[in-house]
């Protein structure tokens, strides 16, 4: 699989997500909602791209666009949910370790002892572990 295959995901998760909350903290709503139907077509231009250029199957499409589920957001979706000591810090963490380990053991050992989705997936546990310990901030009840 090409890095290119694996970017183009992780792109789109942050075009579509983690641009329009930042932009959301210091402005006004009605630009946050023309900001966020702008990423939602720039999001289904991009992959529409991939899609055509793409000699993955629909399974591969799918299987990658869920790996990037599971580095990113599944940890910091859970934790919030369930761990009072879920916090931003964590969040981020969890975020950062797990796209990046993902996509460095993705473009130097994609077929090692561990699946990179594993060690992304790991590495995303220990950094909201890790922020949640560290920082004192705790997640309004």
């Amino acid at each position: 699989a090409s890095a290119v295959a694996f970017a183009v995901p992780v792109n789109a998760f942050l075009v579509s997500m983690a641009i329009p909350m930042i932009w959301c903290a210091w402005r006004k709503r009605s630009q946050f909602l023309w900001l966020l139907r702008s990423t939602v077509l720039v999001f289904g231009i991009l992959v529409s791209w991939f899609a055509i250029k793409s000699n993955s199957s629909i399974f591969e499409m799918v299987e990658s666009a869920y790996k990037v589920t599971l580095v990113a957001a599944f940890v910091p979706l859970t934790a919030g949910l369930y761990w009072s000591r879920a916090n931003k810090l964590g969040a981020v963490s969890s975020i950062a370790g797990g796209v990046s380990s993902w996509l460095l053991l993705e473009a130097v050992a994609p077929e090692g002892v561990w699946p990179p989705q594993l060690v992304g997936f790991l590495v995303a546990i220990a950094g909201m572990l890790m922020g949640g310990f560290v920082s004192r901030e705790r997640a309004p009840a």
